[in-house]
């Protein structure tokens, strides 16, 4: 999916559901209908006429599943959903403001299931009006209703409007909103070759391209297949033949089309370096998806009760934004060394363990060493682990505060501090299980290329890290 129709997804989202007045107002006019012929029509046929309405009432707008004006659209239903998630995560200025929002937009919610809902304030004036069908006050009753359901409709859809704006301008509403725009398109899997990577993809468009691809086959139309394969430039490396080759077409289109987000992961360290880290060699994700891939990421490692540091040489500018955000603003992530004071065993030590082989002052450290040790570990301690490694044989890991950090430099949070850090986060554990389920429908051969698309992919992205 291109550019152009993310913008379009995103401003489908940005827009509520509540828009089609056309049924409610087909009600409003009938009702209005059978009002005027209660003077000159026999009571039998005014009954018939509100009998219709009702029935359309019972099983149309108002029914079940399809009652969207007088229940809470599955989108606005799925953005509450998301705001109470991360509302732990908002300052105090950004959760009141929401908050406002959200009461004012339940308030009309109410009304309308009031109104509406099977057995409603609605329903119930039209039996009644059916069962008094030469009372004409009955019927302009239920006008009335109607009309406050139409009033009520239009302001719970500017409010929802103003909900969704105000979300749009903070990054974890706005970067989940986004997801969830795409949520049961997308899938994860996982490389076919030795590599630990992972790729995320939209399977609608895999689909697509596939049945694009074999119906071209099917037609014998080798031409067209030819002649978009003329316009490809995108390569991979094909290690089996050590040569560089360039995709192609459904590779070239699942490219464009399809990947998401590539991540290669290698590791893990021991338990007692990085507290068992997986380490990002390599990452890159779709503008608008990246914090939400480093949280696939993530919960992949909490799957080995492990959590995760960047590559520890060659990071990108986008890399560092992000790493530095999840340490500064998002505080459902776990950041370690300093976690290991509370939260030793989401990353595989007792807190005896813990206290052993780091020290209490260890487990209090800010940052790892260049080692991958606790910087403010005891010497004894670190110069047994050393030892044990052969640190000092095999040369260190990359520090970013050693070898980048001023004077000035925070040594504890944020910038540069952030990137001698390790996190952990399994929030999104159950949308990474449901997008990994999804990705075990493919087979051999569409993973493969999966494989080499994201490869390429990450050659061709802009905010890559590796």
């Amino acid at each position: 999916m291109g550019k152009d129709a993310l913008v379009r997804a995103e401003e489908r989202q940005l827009r509520f559901l509540i828009r089609d007045f056309v049924e409610l107002q087909k009600m409003l006019h009938a009702v209005k209908d059978a009002e005027k012929k209660i003077s000159h029509q026999q009571s039998t046929v005014i009954k018939k006429e509100i009998d219709e309405i009702l029935k359309s009432v019972r099983g149309g707008l108002f029914a079940g599943e399809g009652r969207i004006e007088y229940k809470m659209a599955r989108n606005f239903q799925h953005l509450v959903e998301i705001i109470a998630k991360a509302s732990v995560e908002l300052d105090y200025s950004e959760y009141h403001k929401i908050s406002n929002i959200l009461q004012r937009a339940h308030v009309y919610n109410a009304e309308l299931e009031k109104l509406g809902s099977r057995g409603g304030e609605i329903e119930q004036s039209l039996e009644q009006a059916k069962n008094d069908p030469a009372n004409r006050e009955r019927l302009r009753k239920t006008e009335v209703l109607i009309e406050r359901a139409l009033r009520a409709n239009r302001a719970f859809e500017a409010i929802v409007e103003e909900l969704l704006s105000e979300s749009k301008k903070i990054r974890i509403l706005k970067s989940k909103l986004k997801v969830n725009e795409y949520r049961k398109r997308l899938a994860l899997t996982t490389a076919i070759t030795g590599k630990n990577a992972l790729l995320l993809y939209d399977k609608e468009n895999l689909d697509l391209i596939y049945r694009d691809f074999h119906g071209l086959v099917v037609a014998s139309n080798f031409k067209a297949i030819r002649e978009y394969e003329k316009g490809i430039t995108a390569h991979f490396f094909d290690s089996h033949y050590e040569q560089i080759k360039r995709l192609n077409y459904v590779q070239d289109r699942t490219l464009k089309e399809s990947i998401y987000g590539y991540c290669e992961l290698v590791g893990p360290f021991p338990r007692e370096k990085f507290c068992g880290a997986y380490e990002i060699f390599r990452i890159a994700a779709r503008e608008g998806f990246g914090p939400f891939f480093f949280e696939l990421v993530f919960c992949y490692a909490s799957q080995y009760r492990r959590p995760v540091v960047l590559d520890r040489k060659n990071i990108g500018p986008a890399a560092r934004k992000v790493w530095e955000y999840f340490d500064t603003h998002r505080r459902v992530v776990l950041a370690y060394p300093a976690a290991l004071s509370k939260y030793p065993e989401l990353v595989g030590f007792t807190k005896k363990q813990a206290l052993d082989t780091f020290g209490s002052t260890g487990v209090l450290s800010s940052t790892f060493d260049q080692f991958g040790y606790p910087s403010n570990m005891p010497a004894e301690k670190k110069e047994q682990l050393k030892e044990k490694y052969q640190d000092e044989t095999f040369g260190s890991q990359y520090s970013f505060m050693k070898k980048e950090a001023s004077a000035q430099t925070n040594r504890v949070v944020g910038g540069l501090a952030s990137l001698d850090k390790a996190f952990y986060y399994d929030g999104e554990i159950n949308m990474f299980k449901e997008l990994m389920a999804r990705g075990k429908e493919e087979g051999s051969l569409e993973r493969e290329n999966l494989e080499i698309a994201g490869e390429a992919f990450f050659q061709n992205s802009k905010s890559r890290t590796g």
